[in-house]
């Protein structure tokens, strides 16, 4: 199973770059066409990728764990100890 590369973290410069960027303006039906695919979506779906947004390093660090021999072997949805 492939898991997604670690993103690396961008400079100081290209975050202040980022920050200083005027806000892109987007016109209500440019809003409702990228938005209204996510109504179709299931609540428990949209709960853990919502929540995955909100801390995405999080995401990262949980990728770099399985990657480590002694956890990548472990499966199921329960931790039991060895």
């Amino acid at each position: 199973m492939a898991y997604a590369q670690p993103v690396q973290a961008p400079t100081a410069a290209e975050a202040a770059a980022a920050m200083n960027q005027a806000p892109a303006g987007y016109s209500q039906g440019q809003l409702d066409q990228m938005l209204a695919p996510i109504a179709l979506y299931p609540d428990q779906l949209l709960m853990q990728v919502l929540m995955a947004a909100t801390f995405p390093q999080q995401v990262i660090d949980a990728g770099q764990w399985l990657q480590d021999p002694s956890n990548g072997a472990l499966k199921g949805g329960h931790w039991q100890p060895r």
